[in-house]
């Protein structure tokens, strides 16, 4: 019998197609199975070309009740209706019903006192129901909306990633801004405050009761510890040494 060689399966817009490879003795039969709403077989056959095939036939039988069993009958139509009869390599396409069809490739040529034929190349193709075409369908349909659902969430989530990312650099180059502003207005604030109390100090009499009155301020308190010691040596240096009991 024949030998199967491989079994693949393809995919394409109209539905599966499951192609085997049956090779024999100078001769390669690839069927395909193609599935889908219009099941049918595809076959291409070569046939090898040496001095043993030379002036070859190749016939071919279908049957939908078995394989003969019998290799090489003296009746070819046990094998089956006989479907294709050729010298050449080619190919042909079948819309068959529903079942198990069993094919049988022979190559025969003629030989001193009896014709010669190879060792028949069998194998079986099964065409579906249509309920099993159409439930195929529908399950090709729900995987393309689910891949189109998982690409379309893996869009929505790259998107999401980036408009996180973007809102992240907003928000830092914001704390940026908000905090060079603070800082700008702790200076300003800073110099205001040493300006006014630049010009009380001009204005008071007595130096000791304006360091009293400035470390109960609660603007001074609210200062730096180093800006608290600027203010008090400022205050020092501009004052008469008299009032703090120093001598001048």
């Amino acid at each position: 019998m024949g030998n199967i060689v491989r079994r693949v399966r393809h995919h394409d817009s109209g539905g599966d197609e499951i192609s085997t490879v049956h090779t024999g003795e100078h001769l390669t039969v690839v069927s395909h199975l193609r599935l889908g709403i219009y099941p049918g077989v595809r076959l291409e056959w070569t046939i090898e070309r040496t001095k043993q095939t030379r002036g070859a036939t190749l016939i071919a039988f279908r049957s939908t009740t078995g394989f003969c069993p019998i290799d090489d009958p003296d009746e070819l139509g046990l094998h089956g209706q006989m479907f294709l009869k050729t010298t050449e390599d080619g190919q042909r396409e079948d819309h068959l019903p529903e079942g198990v069809h069993f094919y049988t490739f022979i190559l025969r040529r003629p030989g001193i006192f009896r014709e010669k034929r190879s060792d028949p190349v069998c194998f079986t193709e099964t065409i579906p129901s249509a309920k099993v075409a159409i439930g195929r369908m529908h399950d090709q349909l729900a995987l393309k909306q689910l891949m189109s659902d998982l690409a379309l969430a893996s869009d929505r989530h790259d998107i999401s990633q980036a408009e996180v990312e973007l809102k992240l650099r907003a928000a830092k180059q914001r704390l940026k801004e908000l905090s060079a502003s603070t800082k700008k207005k702790k200076n300003l604030g800073y110099r205001r405050f040493k300006a006014e109390h630049d010009r009380q100090l001009e204005q008071m009499s007595s130096t000791t009761r304006y360091l009293s009155d400035l470390q109960n301020d609660p603007r001074f308190q609210q200062l730096s510890e180093d800006q608290q010691a600027d203010f008090l040596r400022r205050v020092r240096e501009e004052s008469d040494p008299r009032e703090f009991g120093l001598e001048p």
